[in-house]
């Protein structure tokens, strides 16, 4: 494995940088590393990270003014535990709980917010 930095501008202006390598049997890149978004401004727009092509750890979106919108983790490319949603105005909207990839139900009473 030996990983290179790839860079890419979209055709809205967005900037994506990863790193990626080839697979052993030479057919397909694989992202593997840091993985950012960015606007067209060069204000961030997702980051996270990558193994071995899957979506690993802590990734967080943004708003184009800088506020997060989404923050949570993955374990091998799925969504996993608390995910938080915020408005553009930094209020929290939701806390979801996530196992496997699949959202859980909302209680009984139909909270979706996480204990305090």
């Amino acid at each position: 494995m030996n990983p290179e930095e790839v860079s890419v501008t979209a055709p809205d202006g967005r900037v994506l940088r990863y790193w990626r390598y080839l697979n052993e049997a030479g057919t397909a890149w694989v992202r593997h590393g840091a993985f950012r978004e960015a606007f067209p401004d060069g204000q961030v727009a997702t980051e996270g990270q990558y193994q071995h092509g899957l979506e690993a750890g802590t990734w967080r979106d943004f708003y184009p003014s800088g506020q997060v919108a989404a923050e949570g983790t993955y374990a091998n490319g799925k969504e996993e535990g608390w995910w938080r949603f915020w408005d553009d105005a930094g209020s929290e909207e939701a806390s979801v709980l996530f196992r496997g990839g699949a959202e859980e139900p909302p209680s009984s009473n139909g909270a979706r917010r996480r204990p305090r």
